[in-house]
């Protein structure tokens, strides 16, 4: 369902009622989120209703993209980049997302002109495997217009021949 037929299924009054007795608020708390982060310690991080949705919108704006887009993600969901990027635009911008079961570096290749994905990423190992792929050449990558990564963003550029966000 889209976000518009989701806000038109109650009336207002009906919607209240319904709503009330959870009593949300935008500073309420919609997830805690695991990590290890940089430090390697396991720590629990509470991730709010506010927060991931002005952050979903504004890297959607950053990013350039809208309900056109098609994004793509071969990693865990729930890590945060993949509630931000993926999970959370599905509803904002109203974006097709591709979920891959798990990431294979040829079935993430054949995905993007099978989809006509135009935006995808790398938190941790795509982007390196990508690199390390020798027949490249051999996929269709005409249709992505982006593709993120946290670091050697100027590797990846020059091996898939598209320039990567940093």
């Amino acid at each position: 369902l889209s976000i518009e037929m989701l806000a038109r299924k109650y009336d207002v009054k009906t919607a209240r009622e319904i709503v009330r007795p959870h009593d949300p608020s935008p500073d309420d708390v919609i997830m805690f989120q695991l990590s290890g982060g940089s430090t390697g310690l396991p720590k629990i991080i509470p991730r709010f209703h506010s927060e991931y949705l002005g952050s979903a919108f504004w890297l959607a704006k950053a990013y350039e993209l809208d309900s056109d887009d098609v994004g793509m993600w071969a990693l865990p969901l729930i890590h945060n980049a993949g509630m931000l990027f993926i999970v959370i635009p599905t509803a904002v911008t109203r974006r097709t997302n591709v979920i891959l079961s798990s990431f294979d570096v040829e079935k993430f290749l054949a995905a993007i002109p099978r989809h006509k994905v135009t935006f995808t990423g790398s938190i941790g190992p795509v982007a390196p495997r990508v690199m390390e792929y020798p027949r490249i050449g051999d996929h269709d990558l005409s249709s992505l217009r982006q593709f993120f990564t946290l670091s050697r963003a100027d590797a990846l550029e020059a091996h898939v021949g598209k320039r990567p966000s940093a």
